[in-house]
């Protein structure tokens, strides 16, 4: 008909994809254009899932492992991870002020 615009959905982020057009009557179908490259903007990625305790705890570290977050078509630079230290002190449960922050390359 007189249709000449669509919305395509769904489409991957970060993705080069080719569009290819052609015109038909009936069961008679036109040549297609040549193939119009375009890729789709690029966002954030997933959150990761949380982290899990590898072996056991020491007094003074721990080992923590995750599954790497679905990228959406963009490379994951690195991670940071952030935590911050609870206290306990007689019966008052409070968060201490110090939170750490590091940046996993």
């Amino acid at each position: 008909g007189d249709a000449n615009e669509i919305t395509l959905k769904d489409l991957k982020p970060a993705t080069e994809y080719h569009l290819k057009v052609c015109a038909c009557i009936d069961s008679c179908k036109g040549e297609y254009i040549y193939p119009v490259p375009f890729t789709t903007e690029q966002c954030e990625p997933d959150r990761p899932l949380p982290p899990k305790l590898l072996g056991s705890r020491l007094k003074n570290s721990l080992t923590l492992k995750w599954t790497a977050a679905n990228d959406n078509g963009s490379k994951i630079l690195n991670y940071i991870l952030e935590y911050d230290e609870v206290c306990y002190i007689f019966i008052f449960l409070f968060r201490c002020v110090a939170v750490k922050i590091f940046t996993i390359i």
